[in-house]
């Protein structure tokens, strides 16, 4: 099974290539820095299989470490 990382998957663009990968078997790891956001995302998406949140802010080094 594939994983990916997709930052800024809980809305717009990040959201609609998670649900795409989700579709087509990979488990995901939806990133954003509201914690909010991403896990109500994340809620909605599970029906189409396995979604993961993390809290991340790509801009910030020690975030992405």
């Amino acid at each position: 099974m594939t994983s990916s990382l997709v930052p800024g998957g809980g809305t717009g663009i990040g959201k609609a290539i998670s649900e795409e990968l989700l579709s087509l078997g990979a488990s995901v790891v939806i990133a954003s820095r509201d914690e909010n956001k991403v896990r109500s995302a994340a809620e909605a998406m599970g029906r189409l299989g396995r979604v993961e949140t993390a809290r991340c802010n790509i801009r910030k080094e020690e975030d992405v470490k």
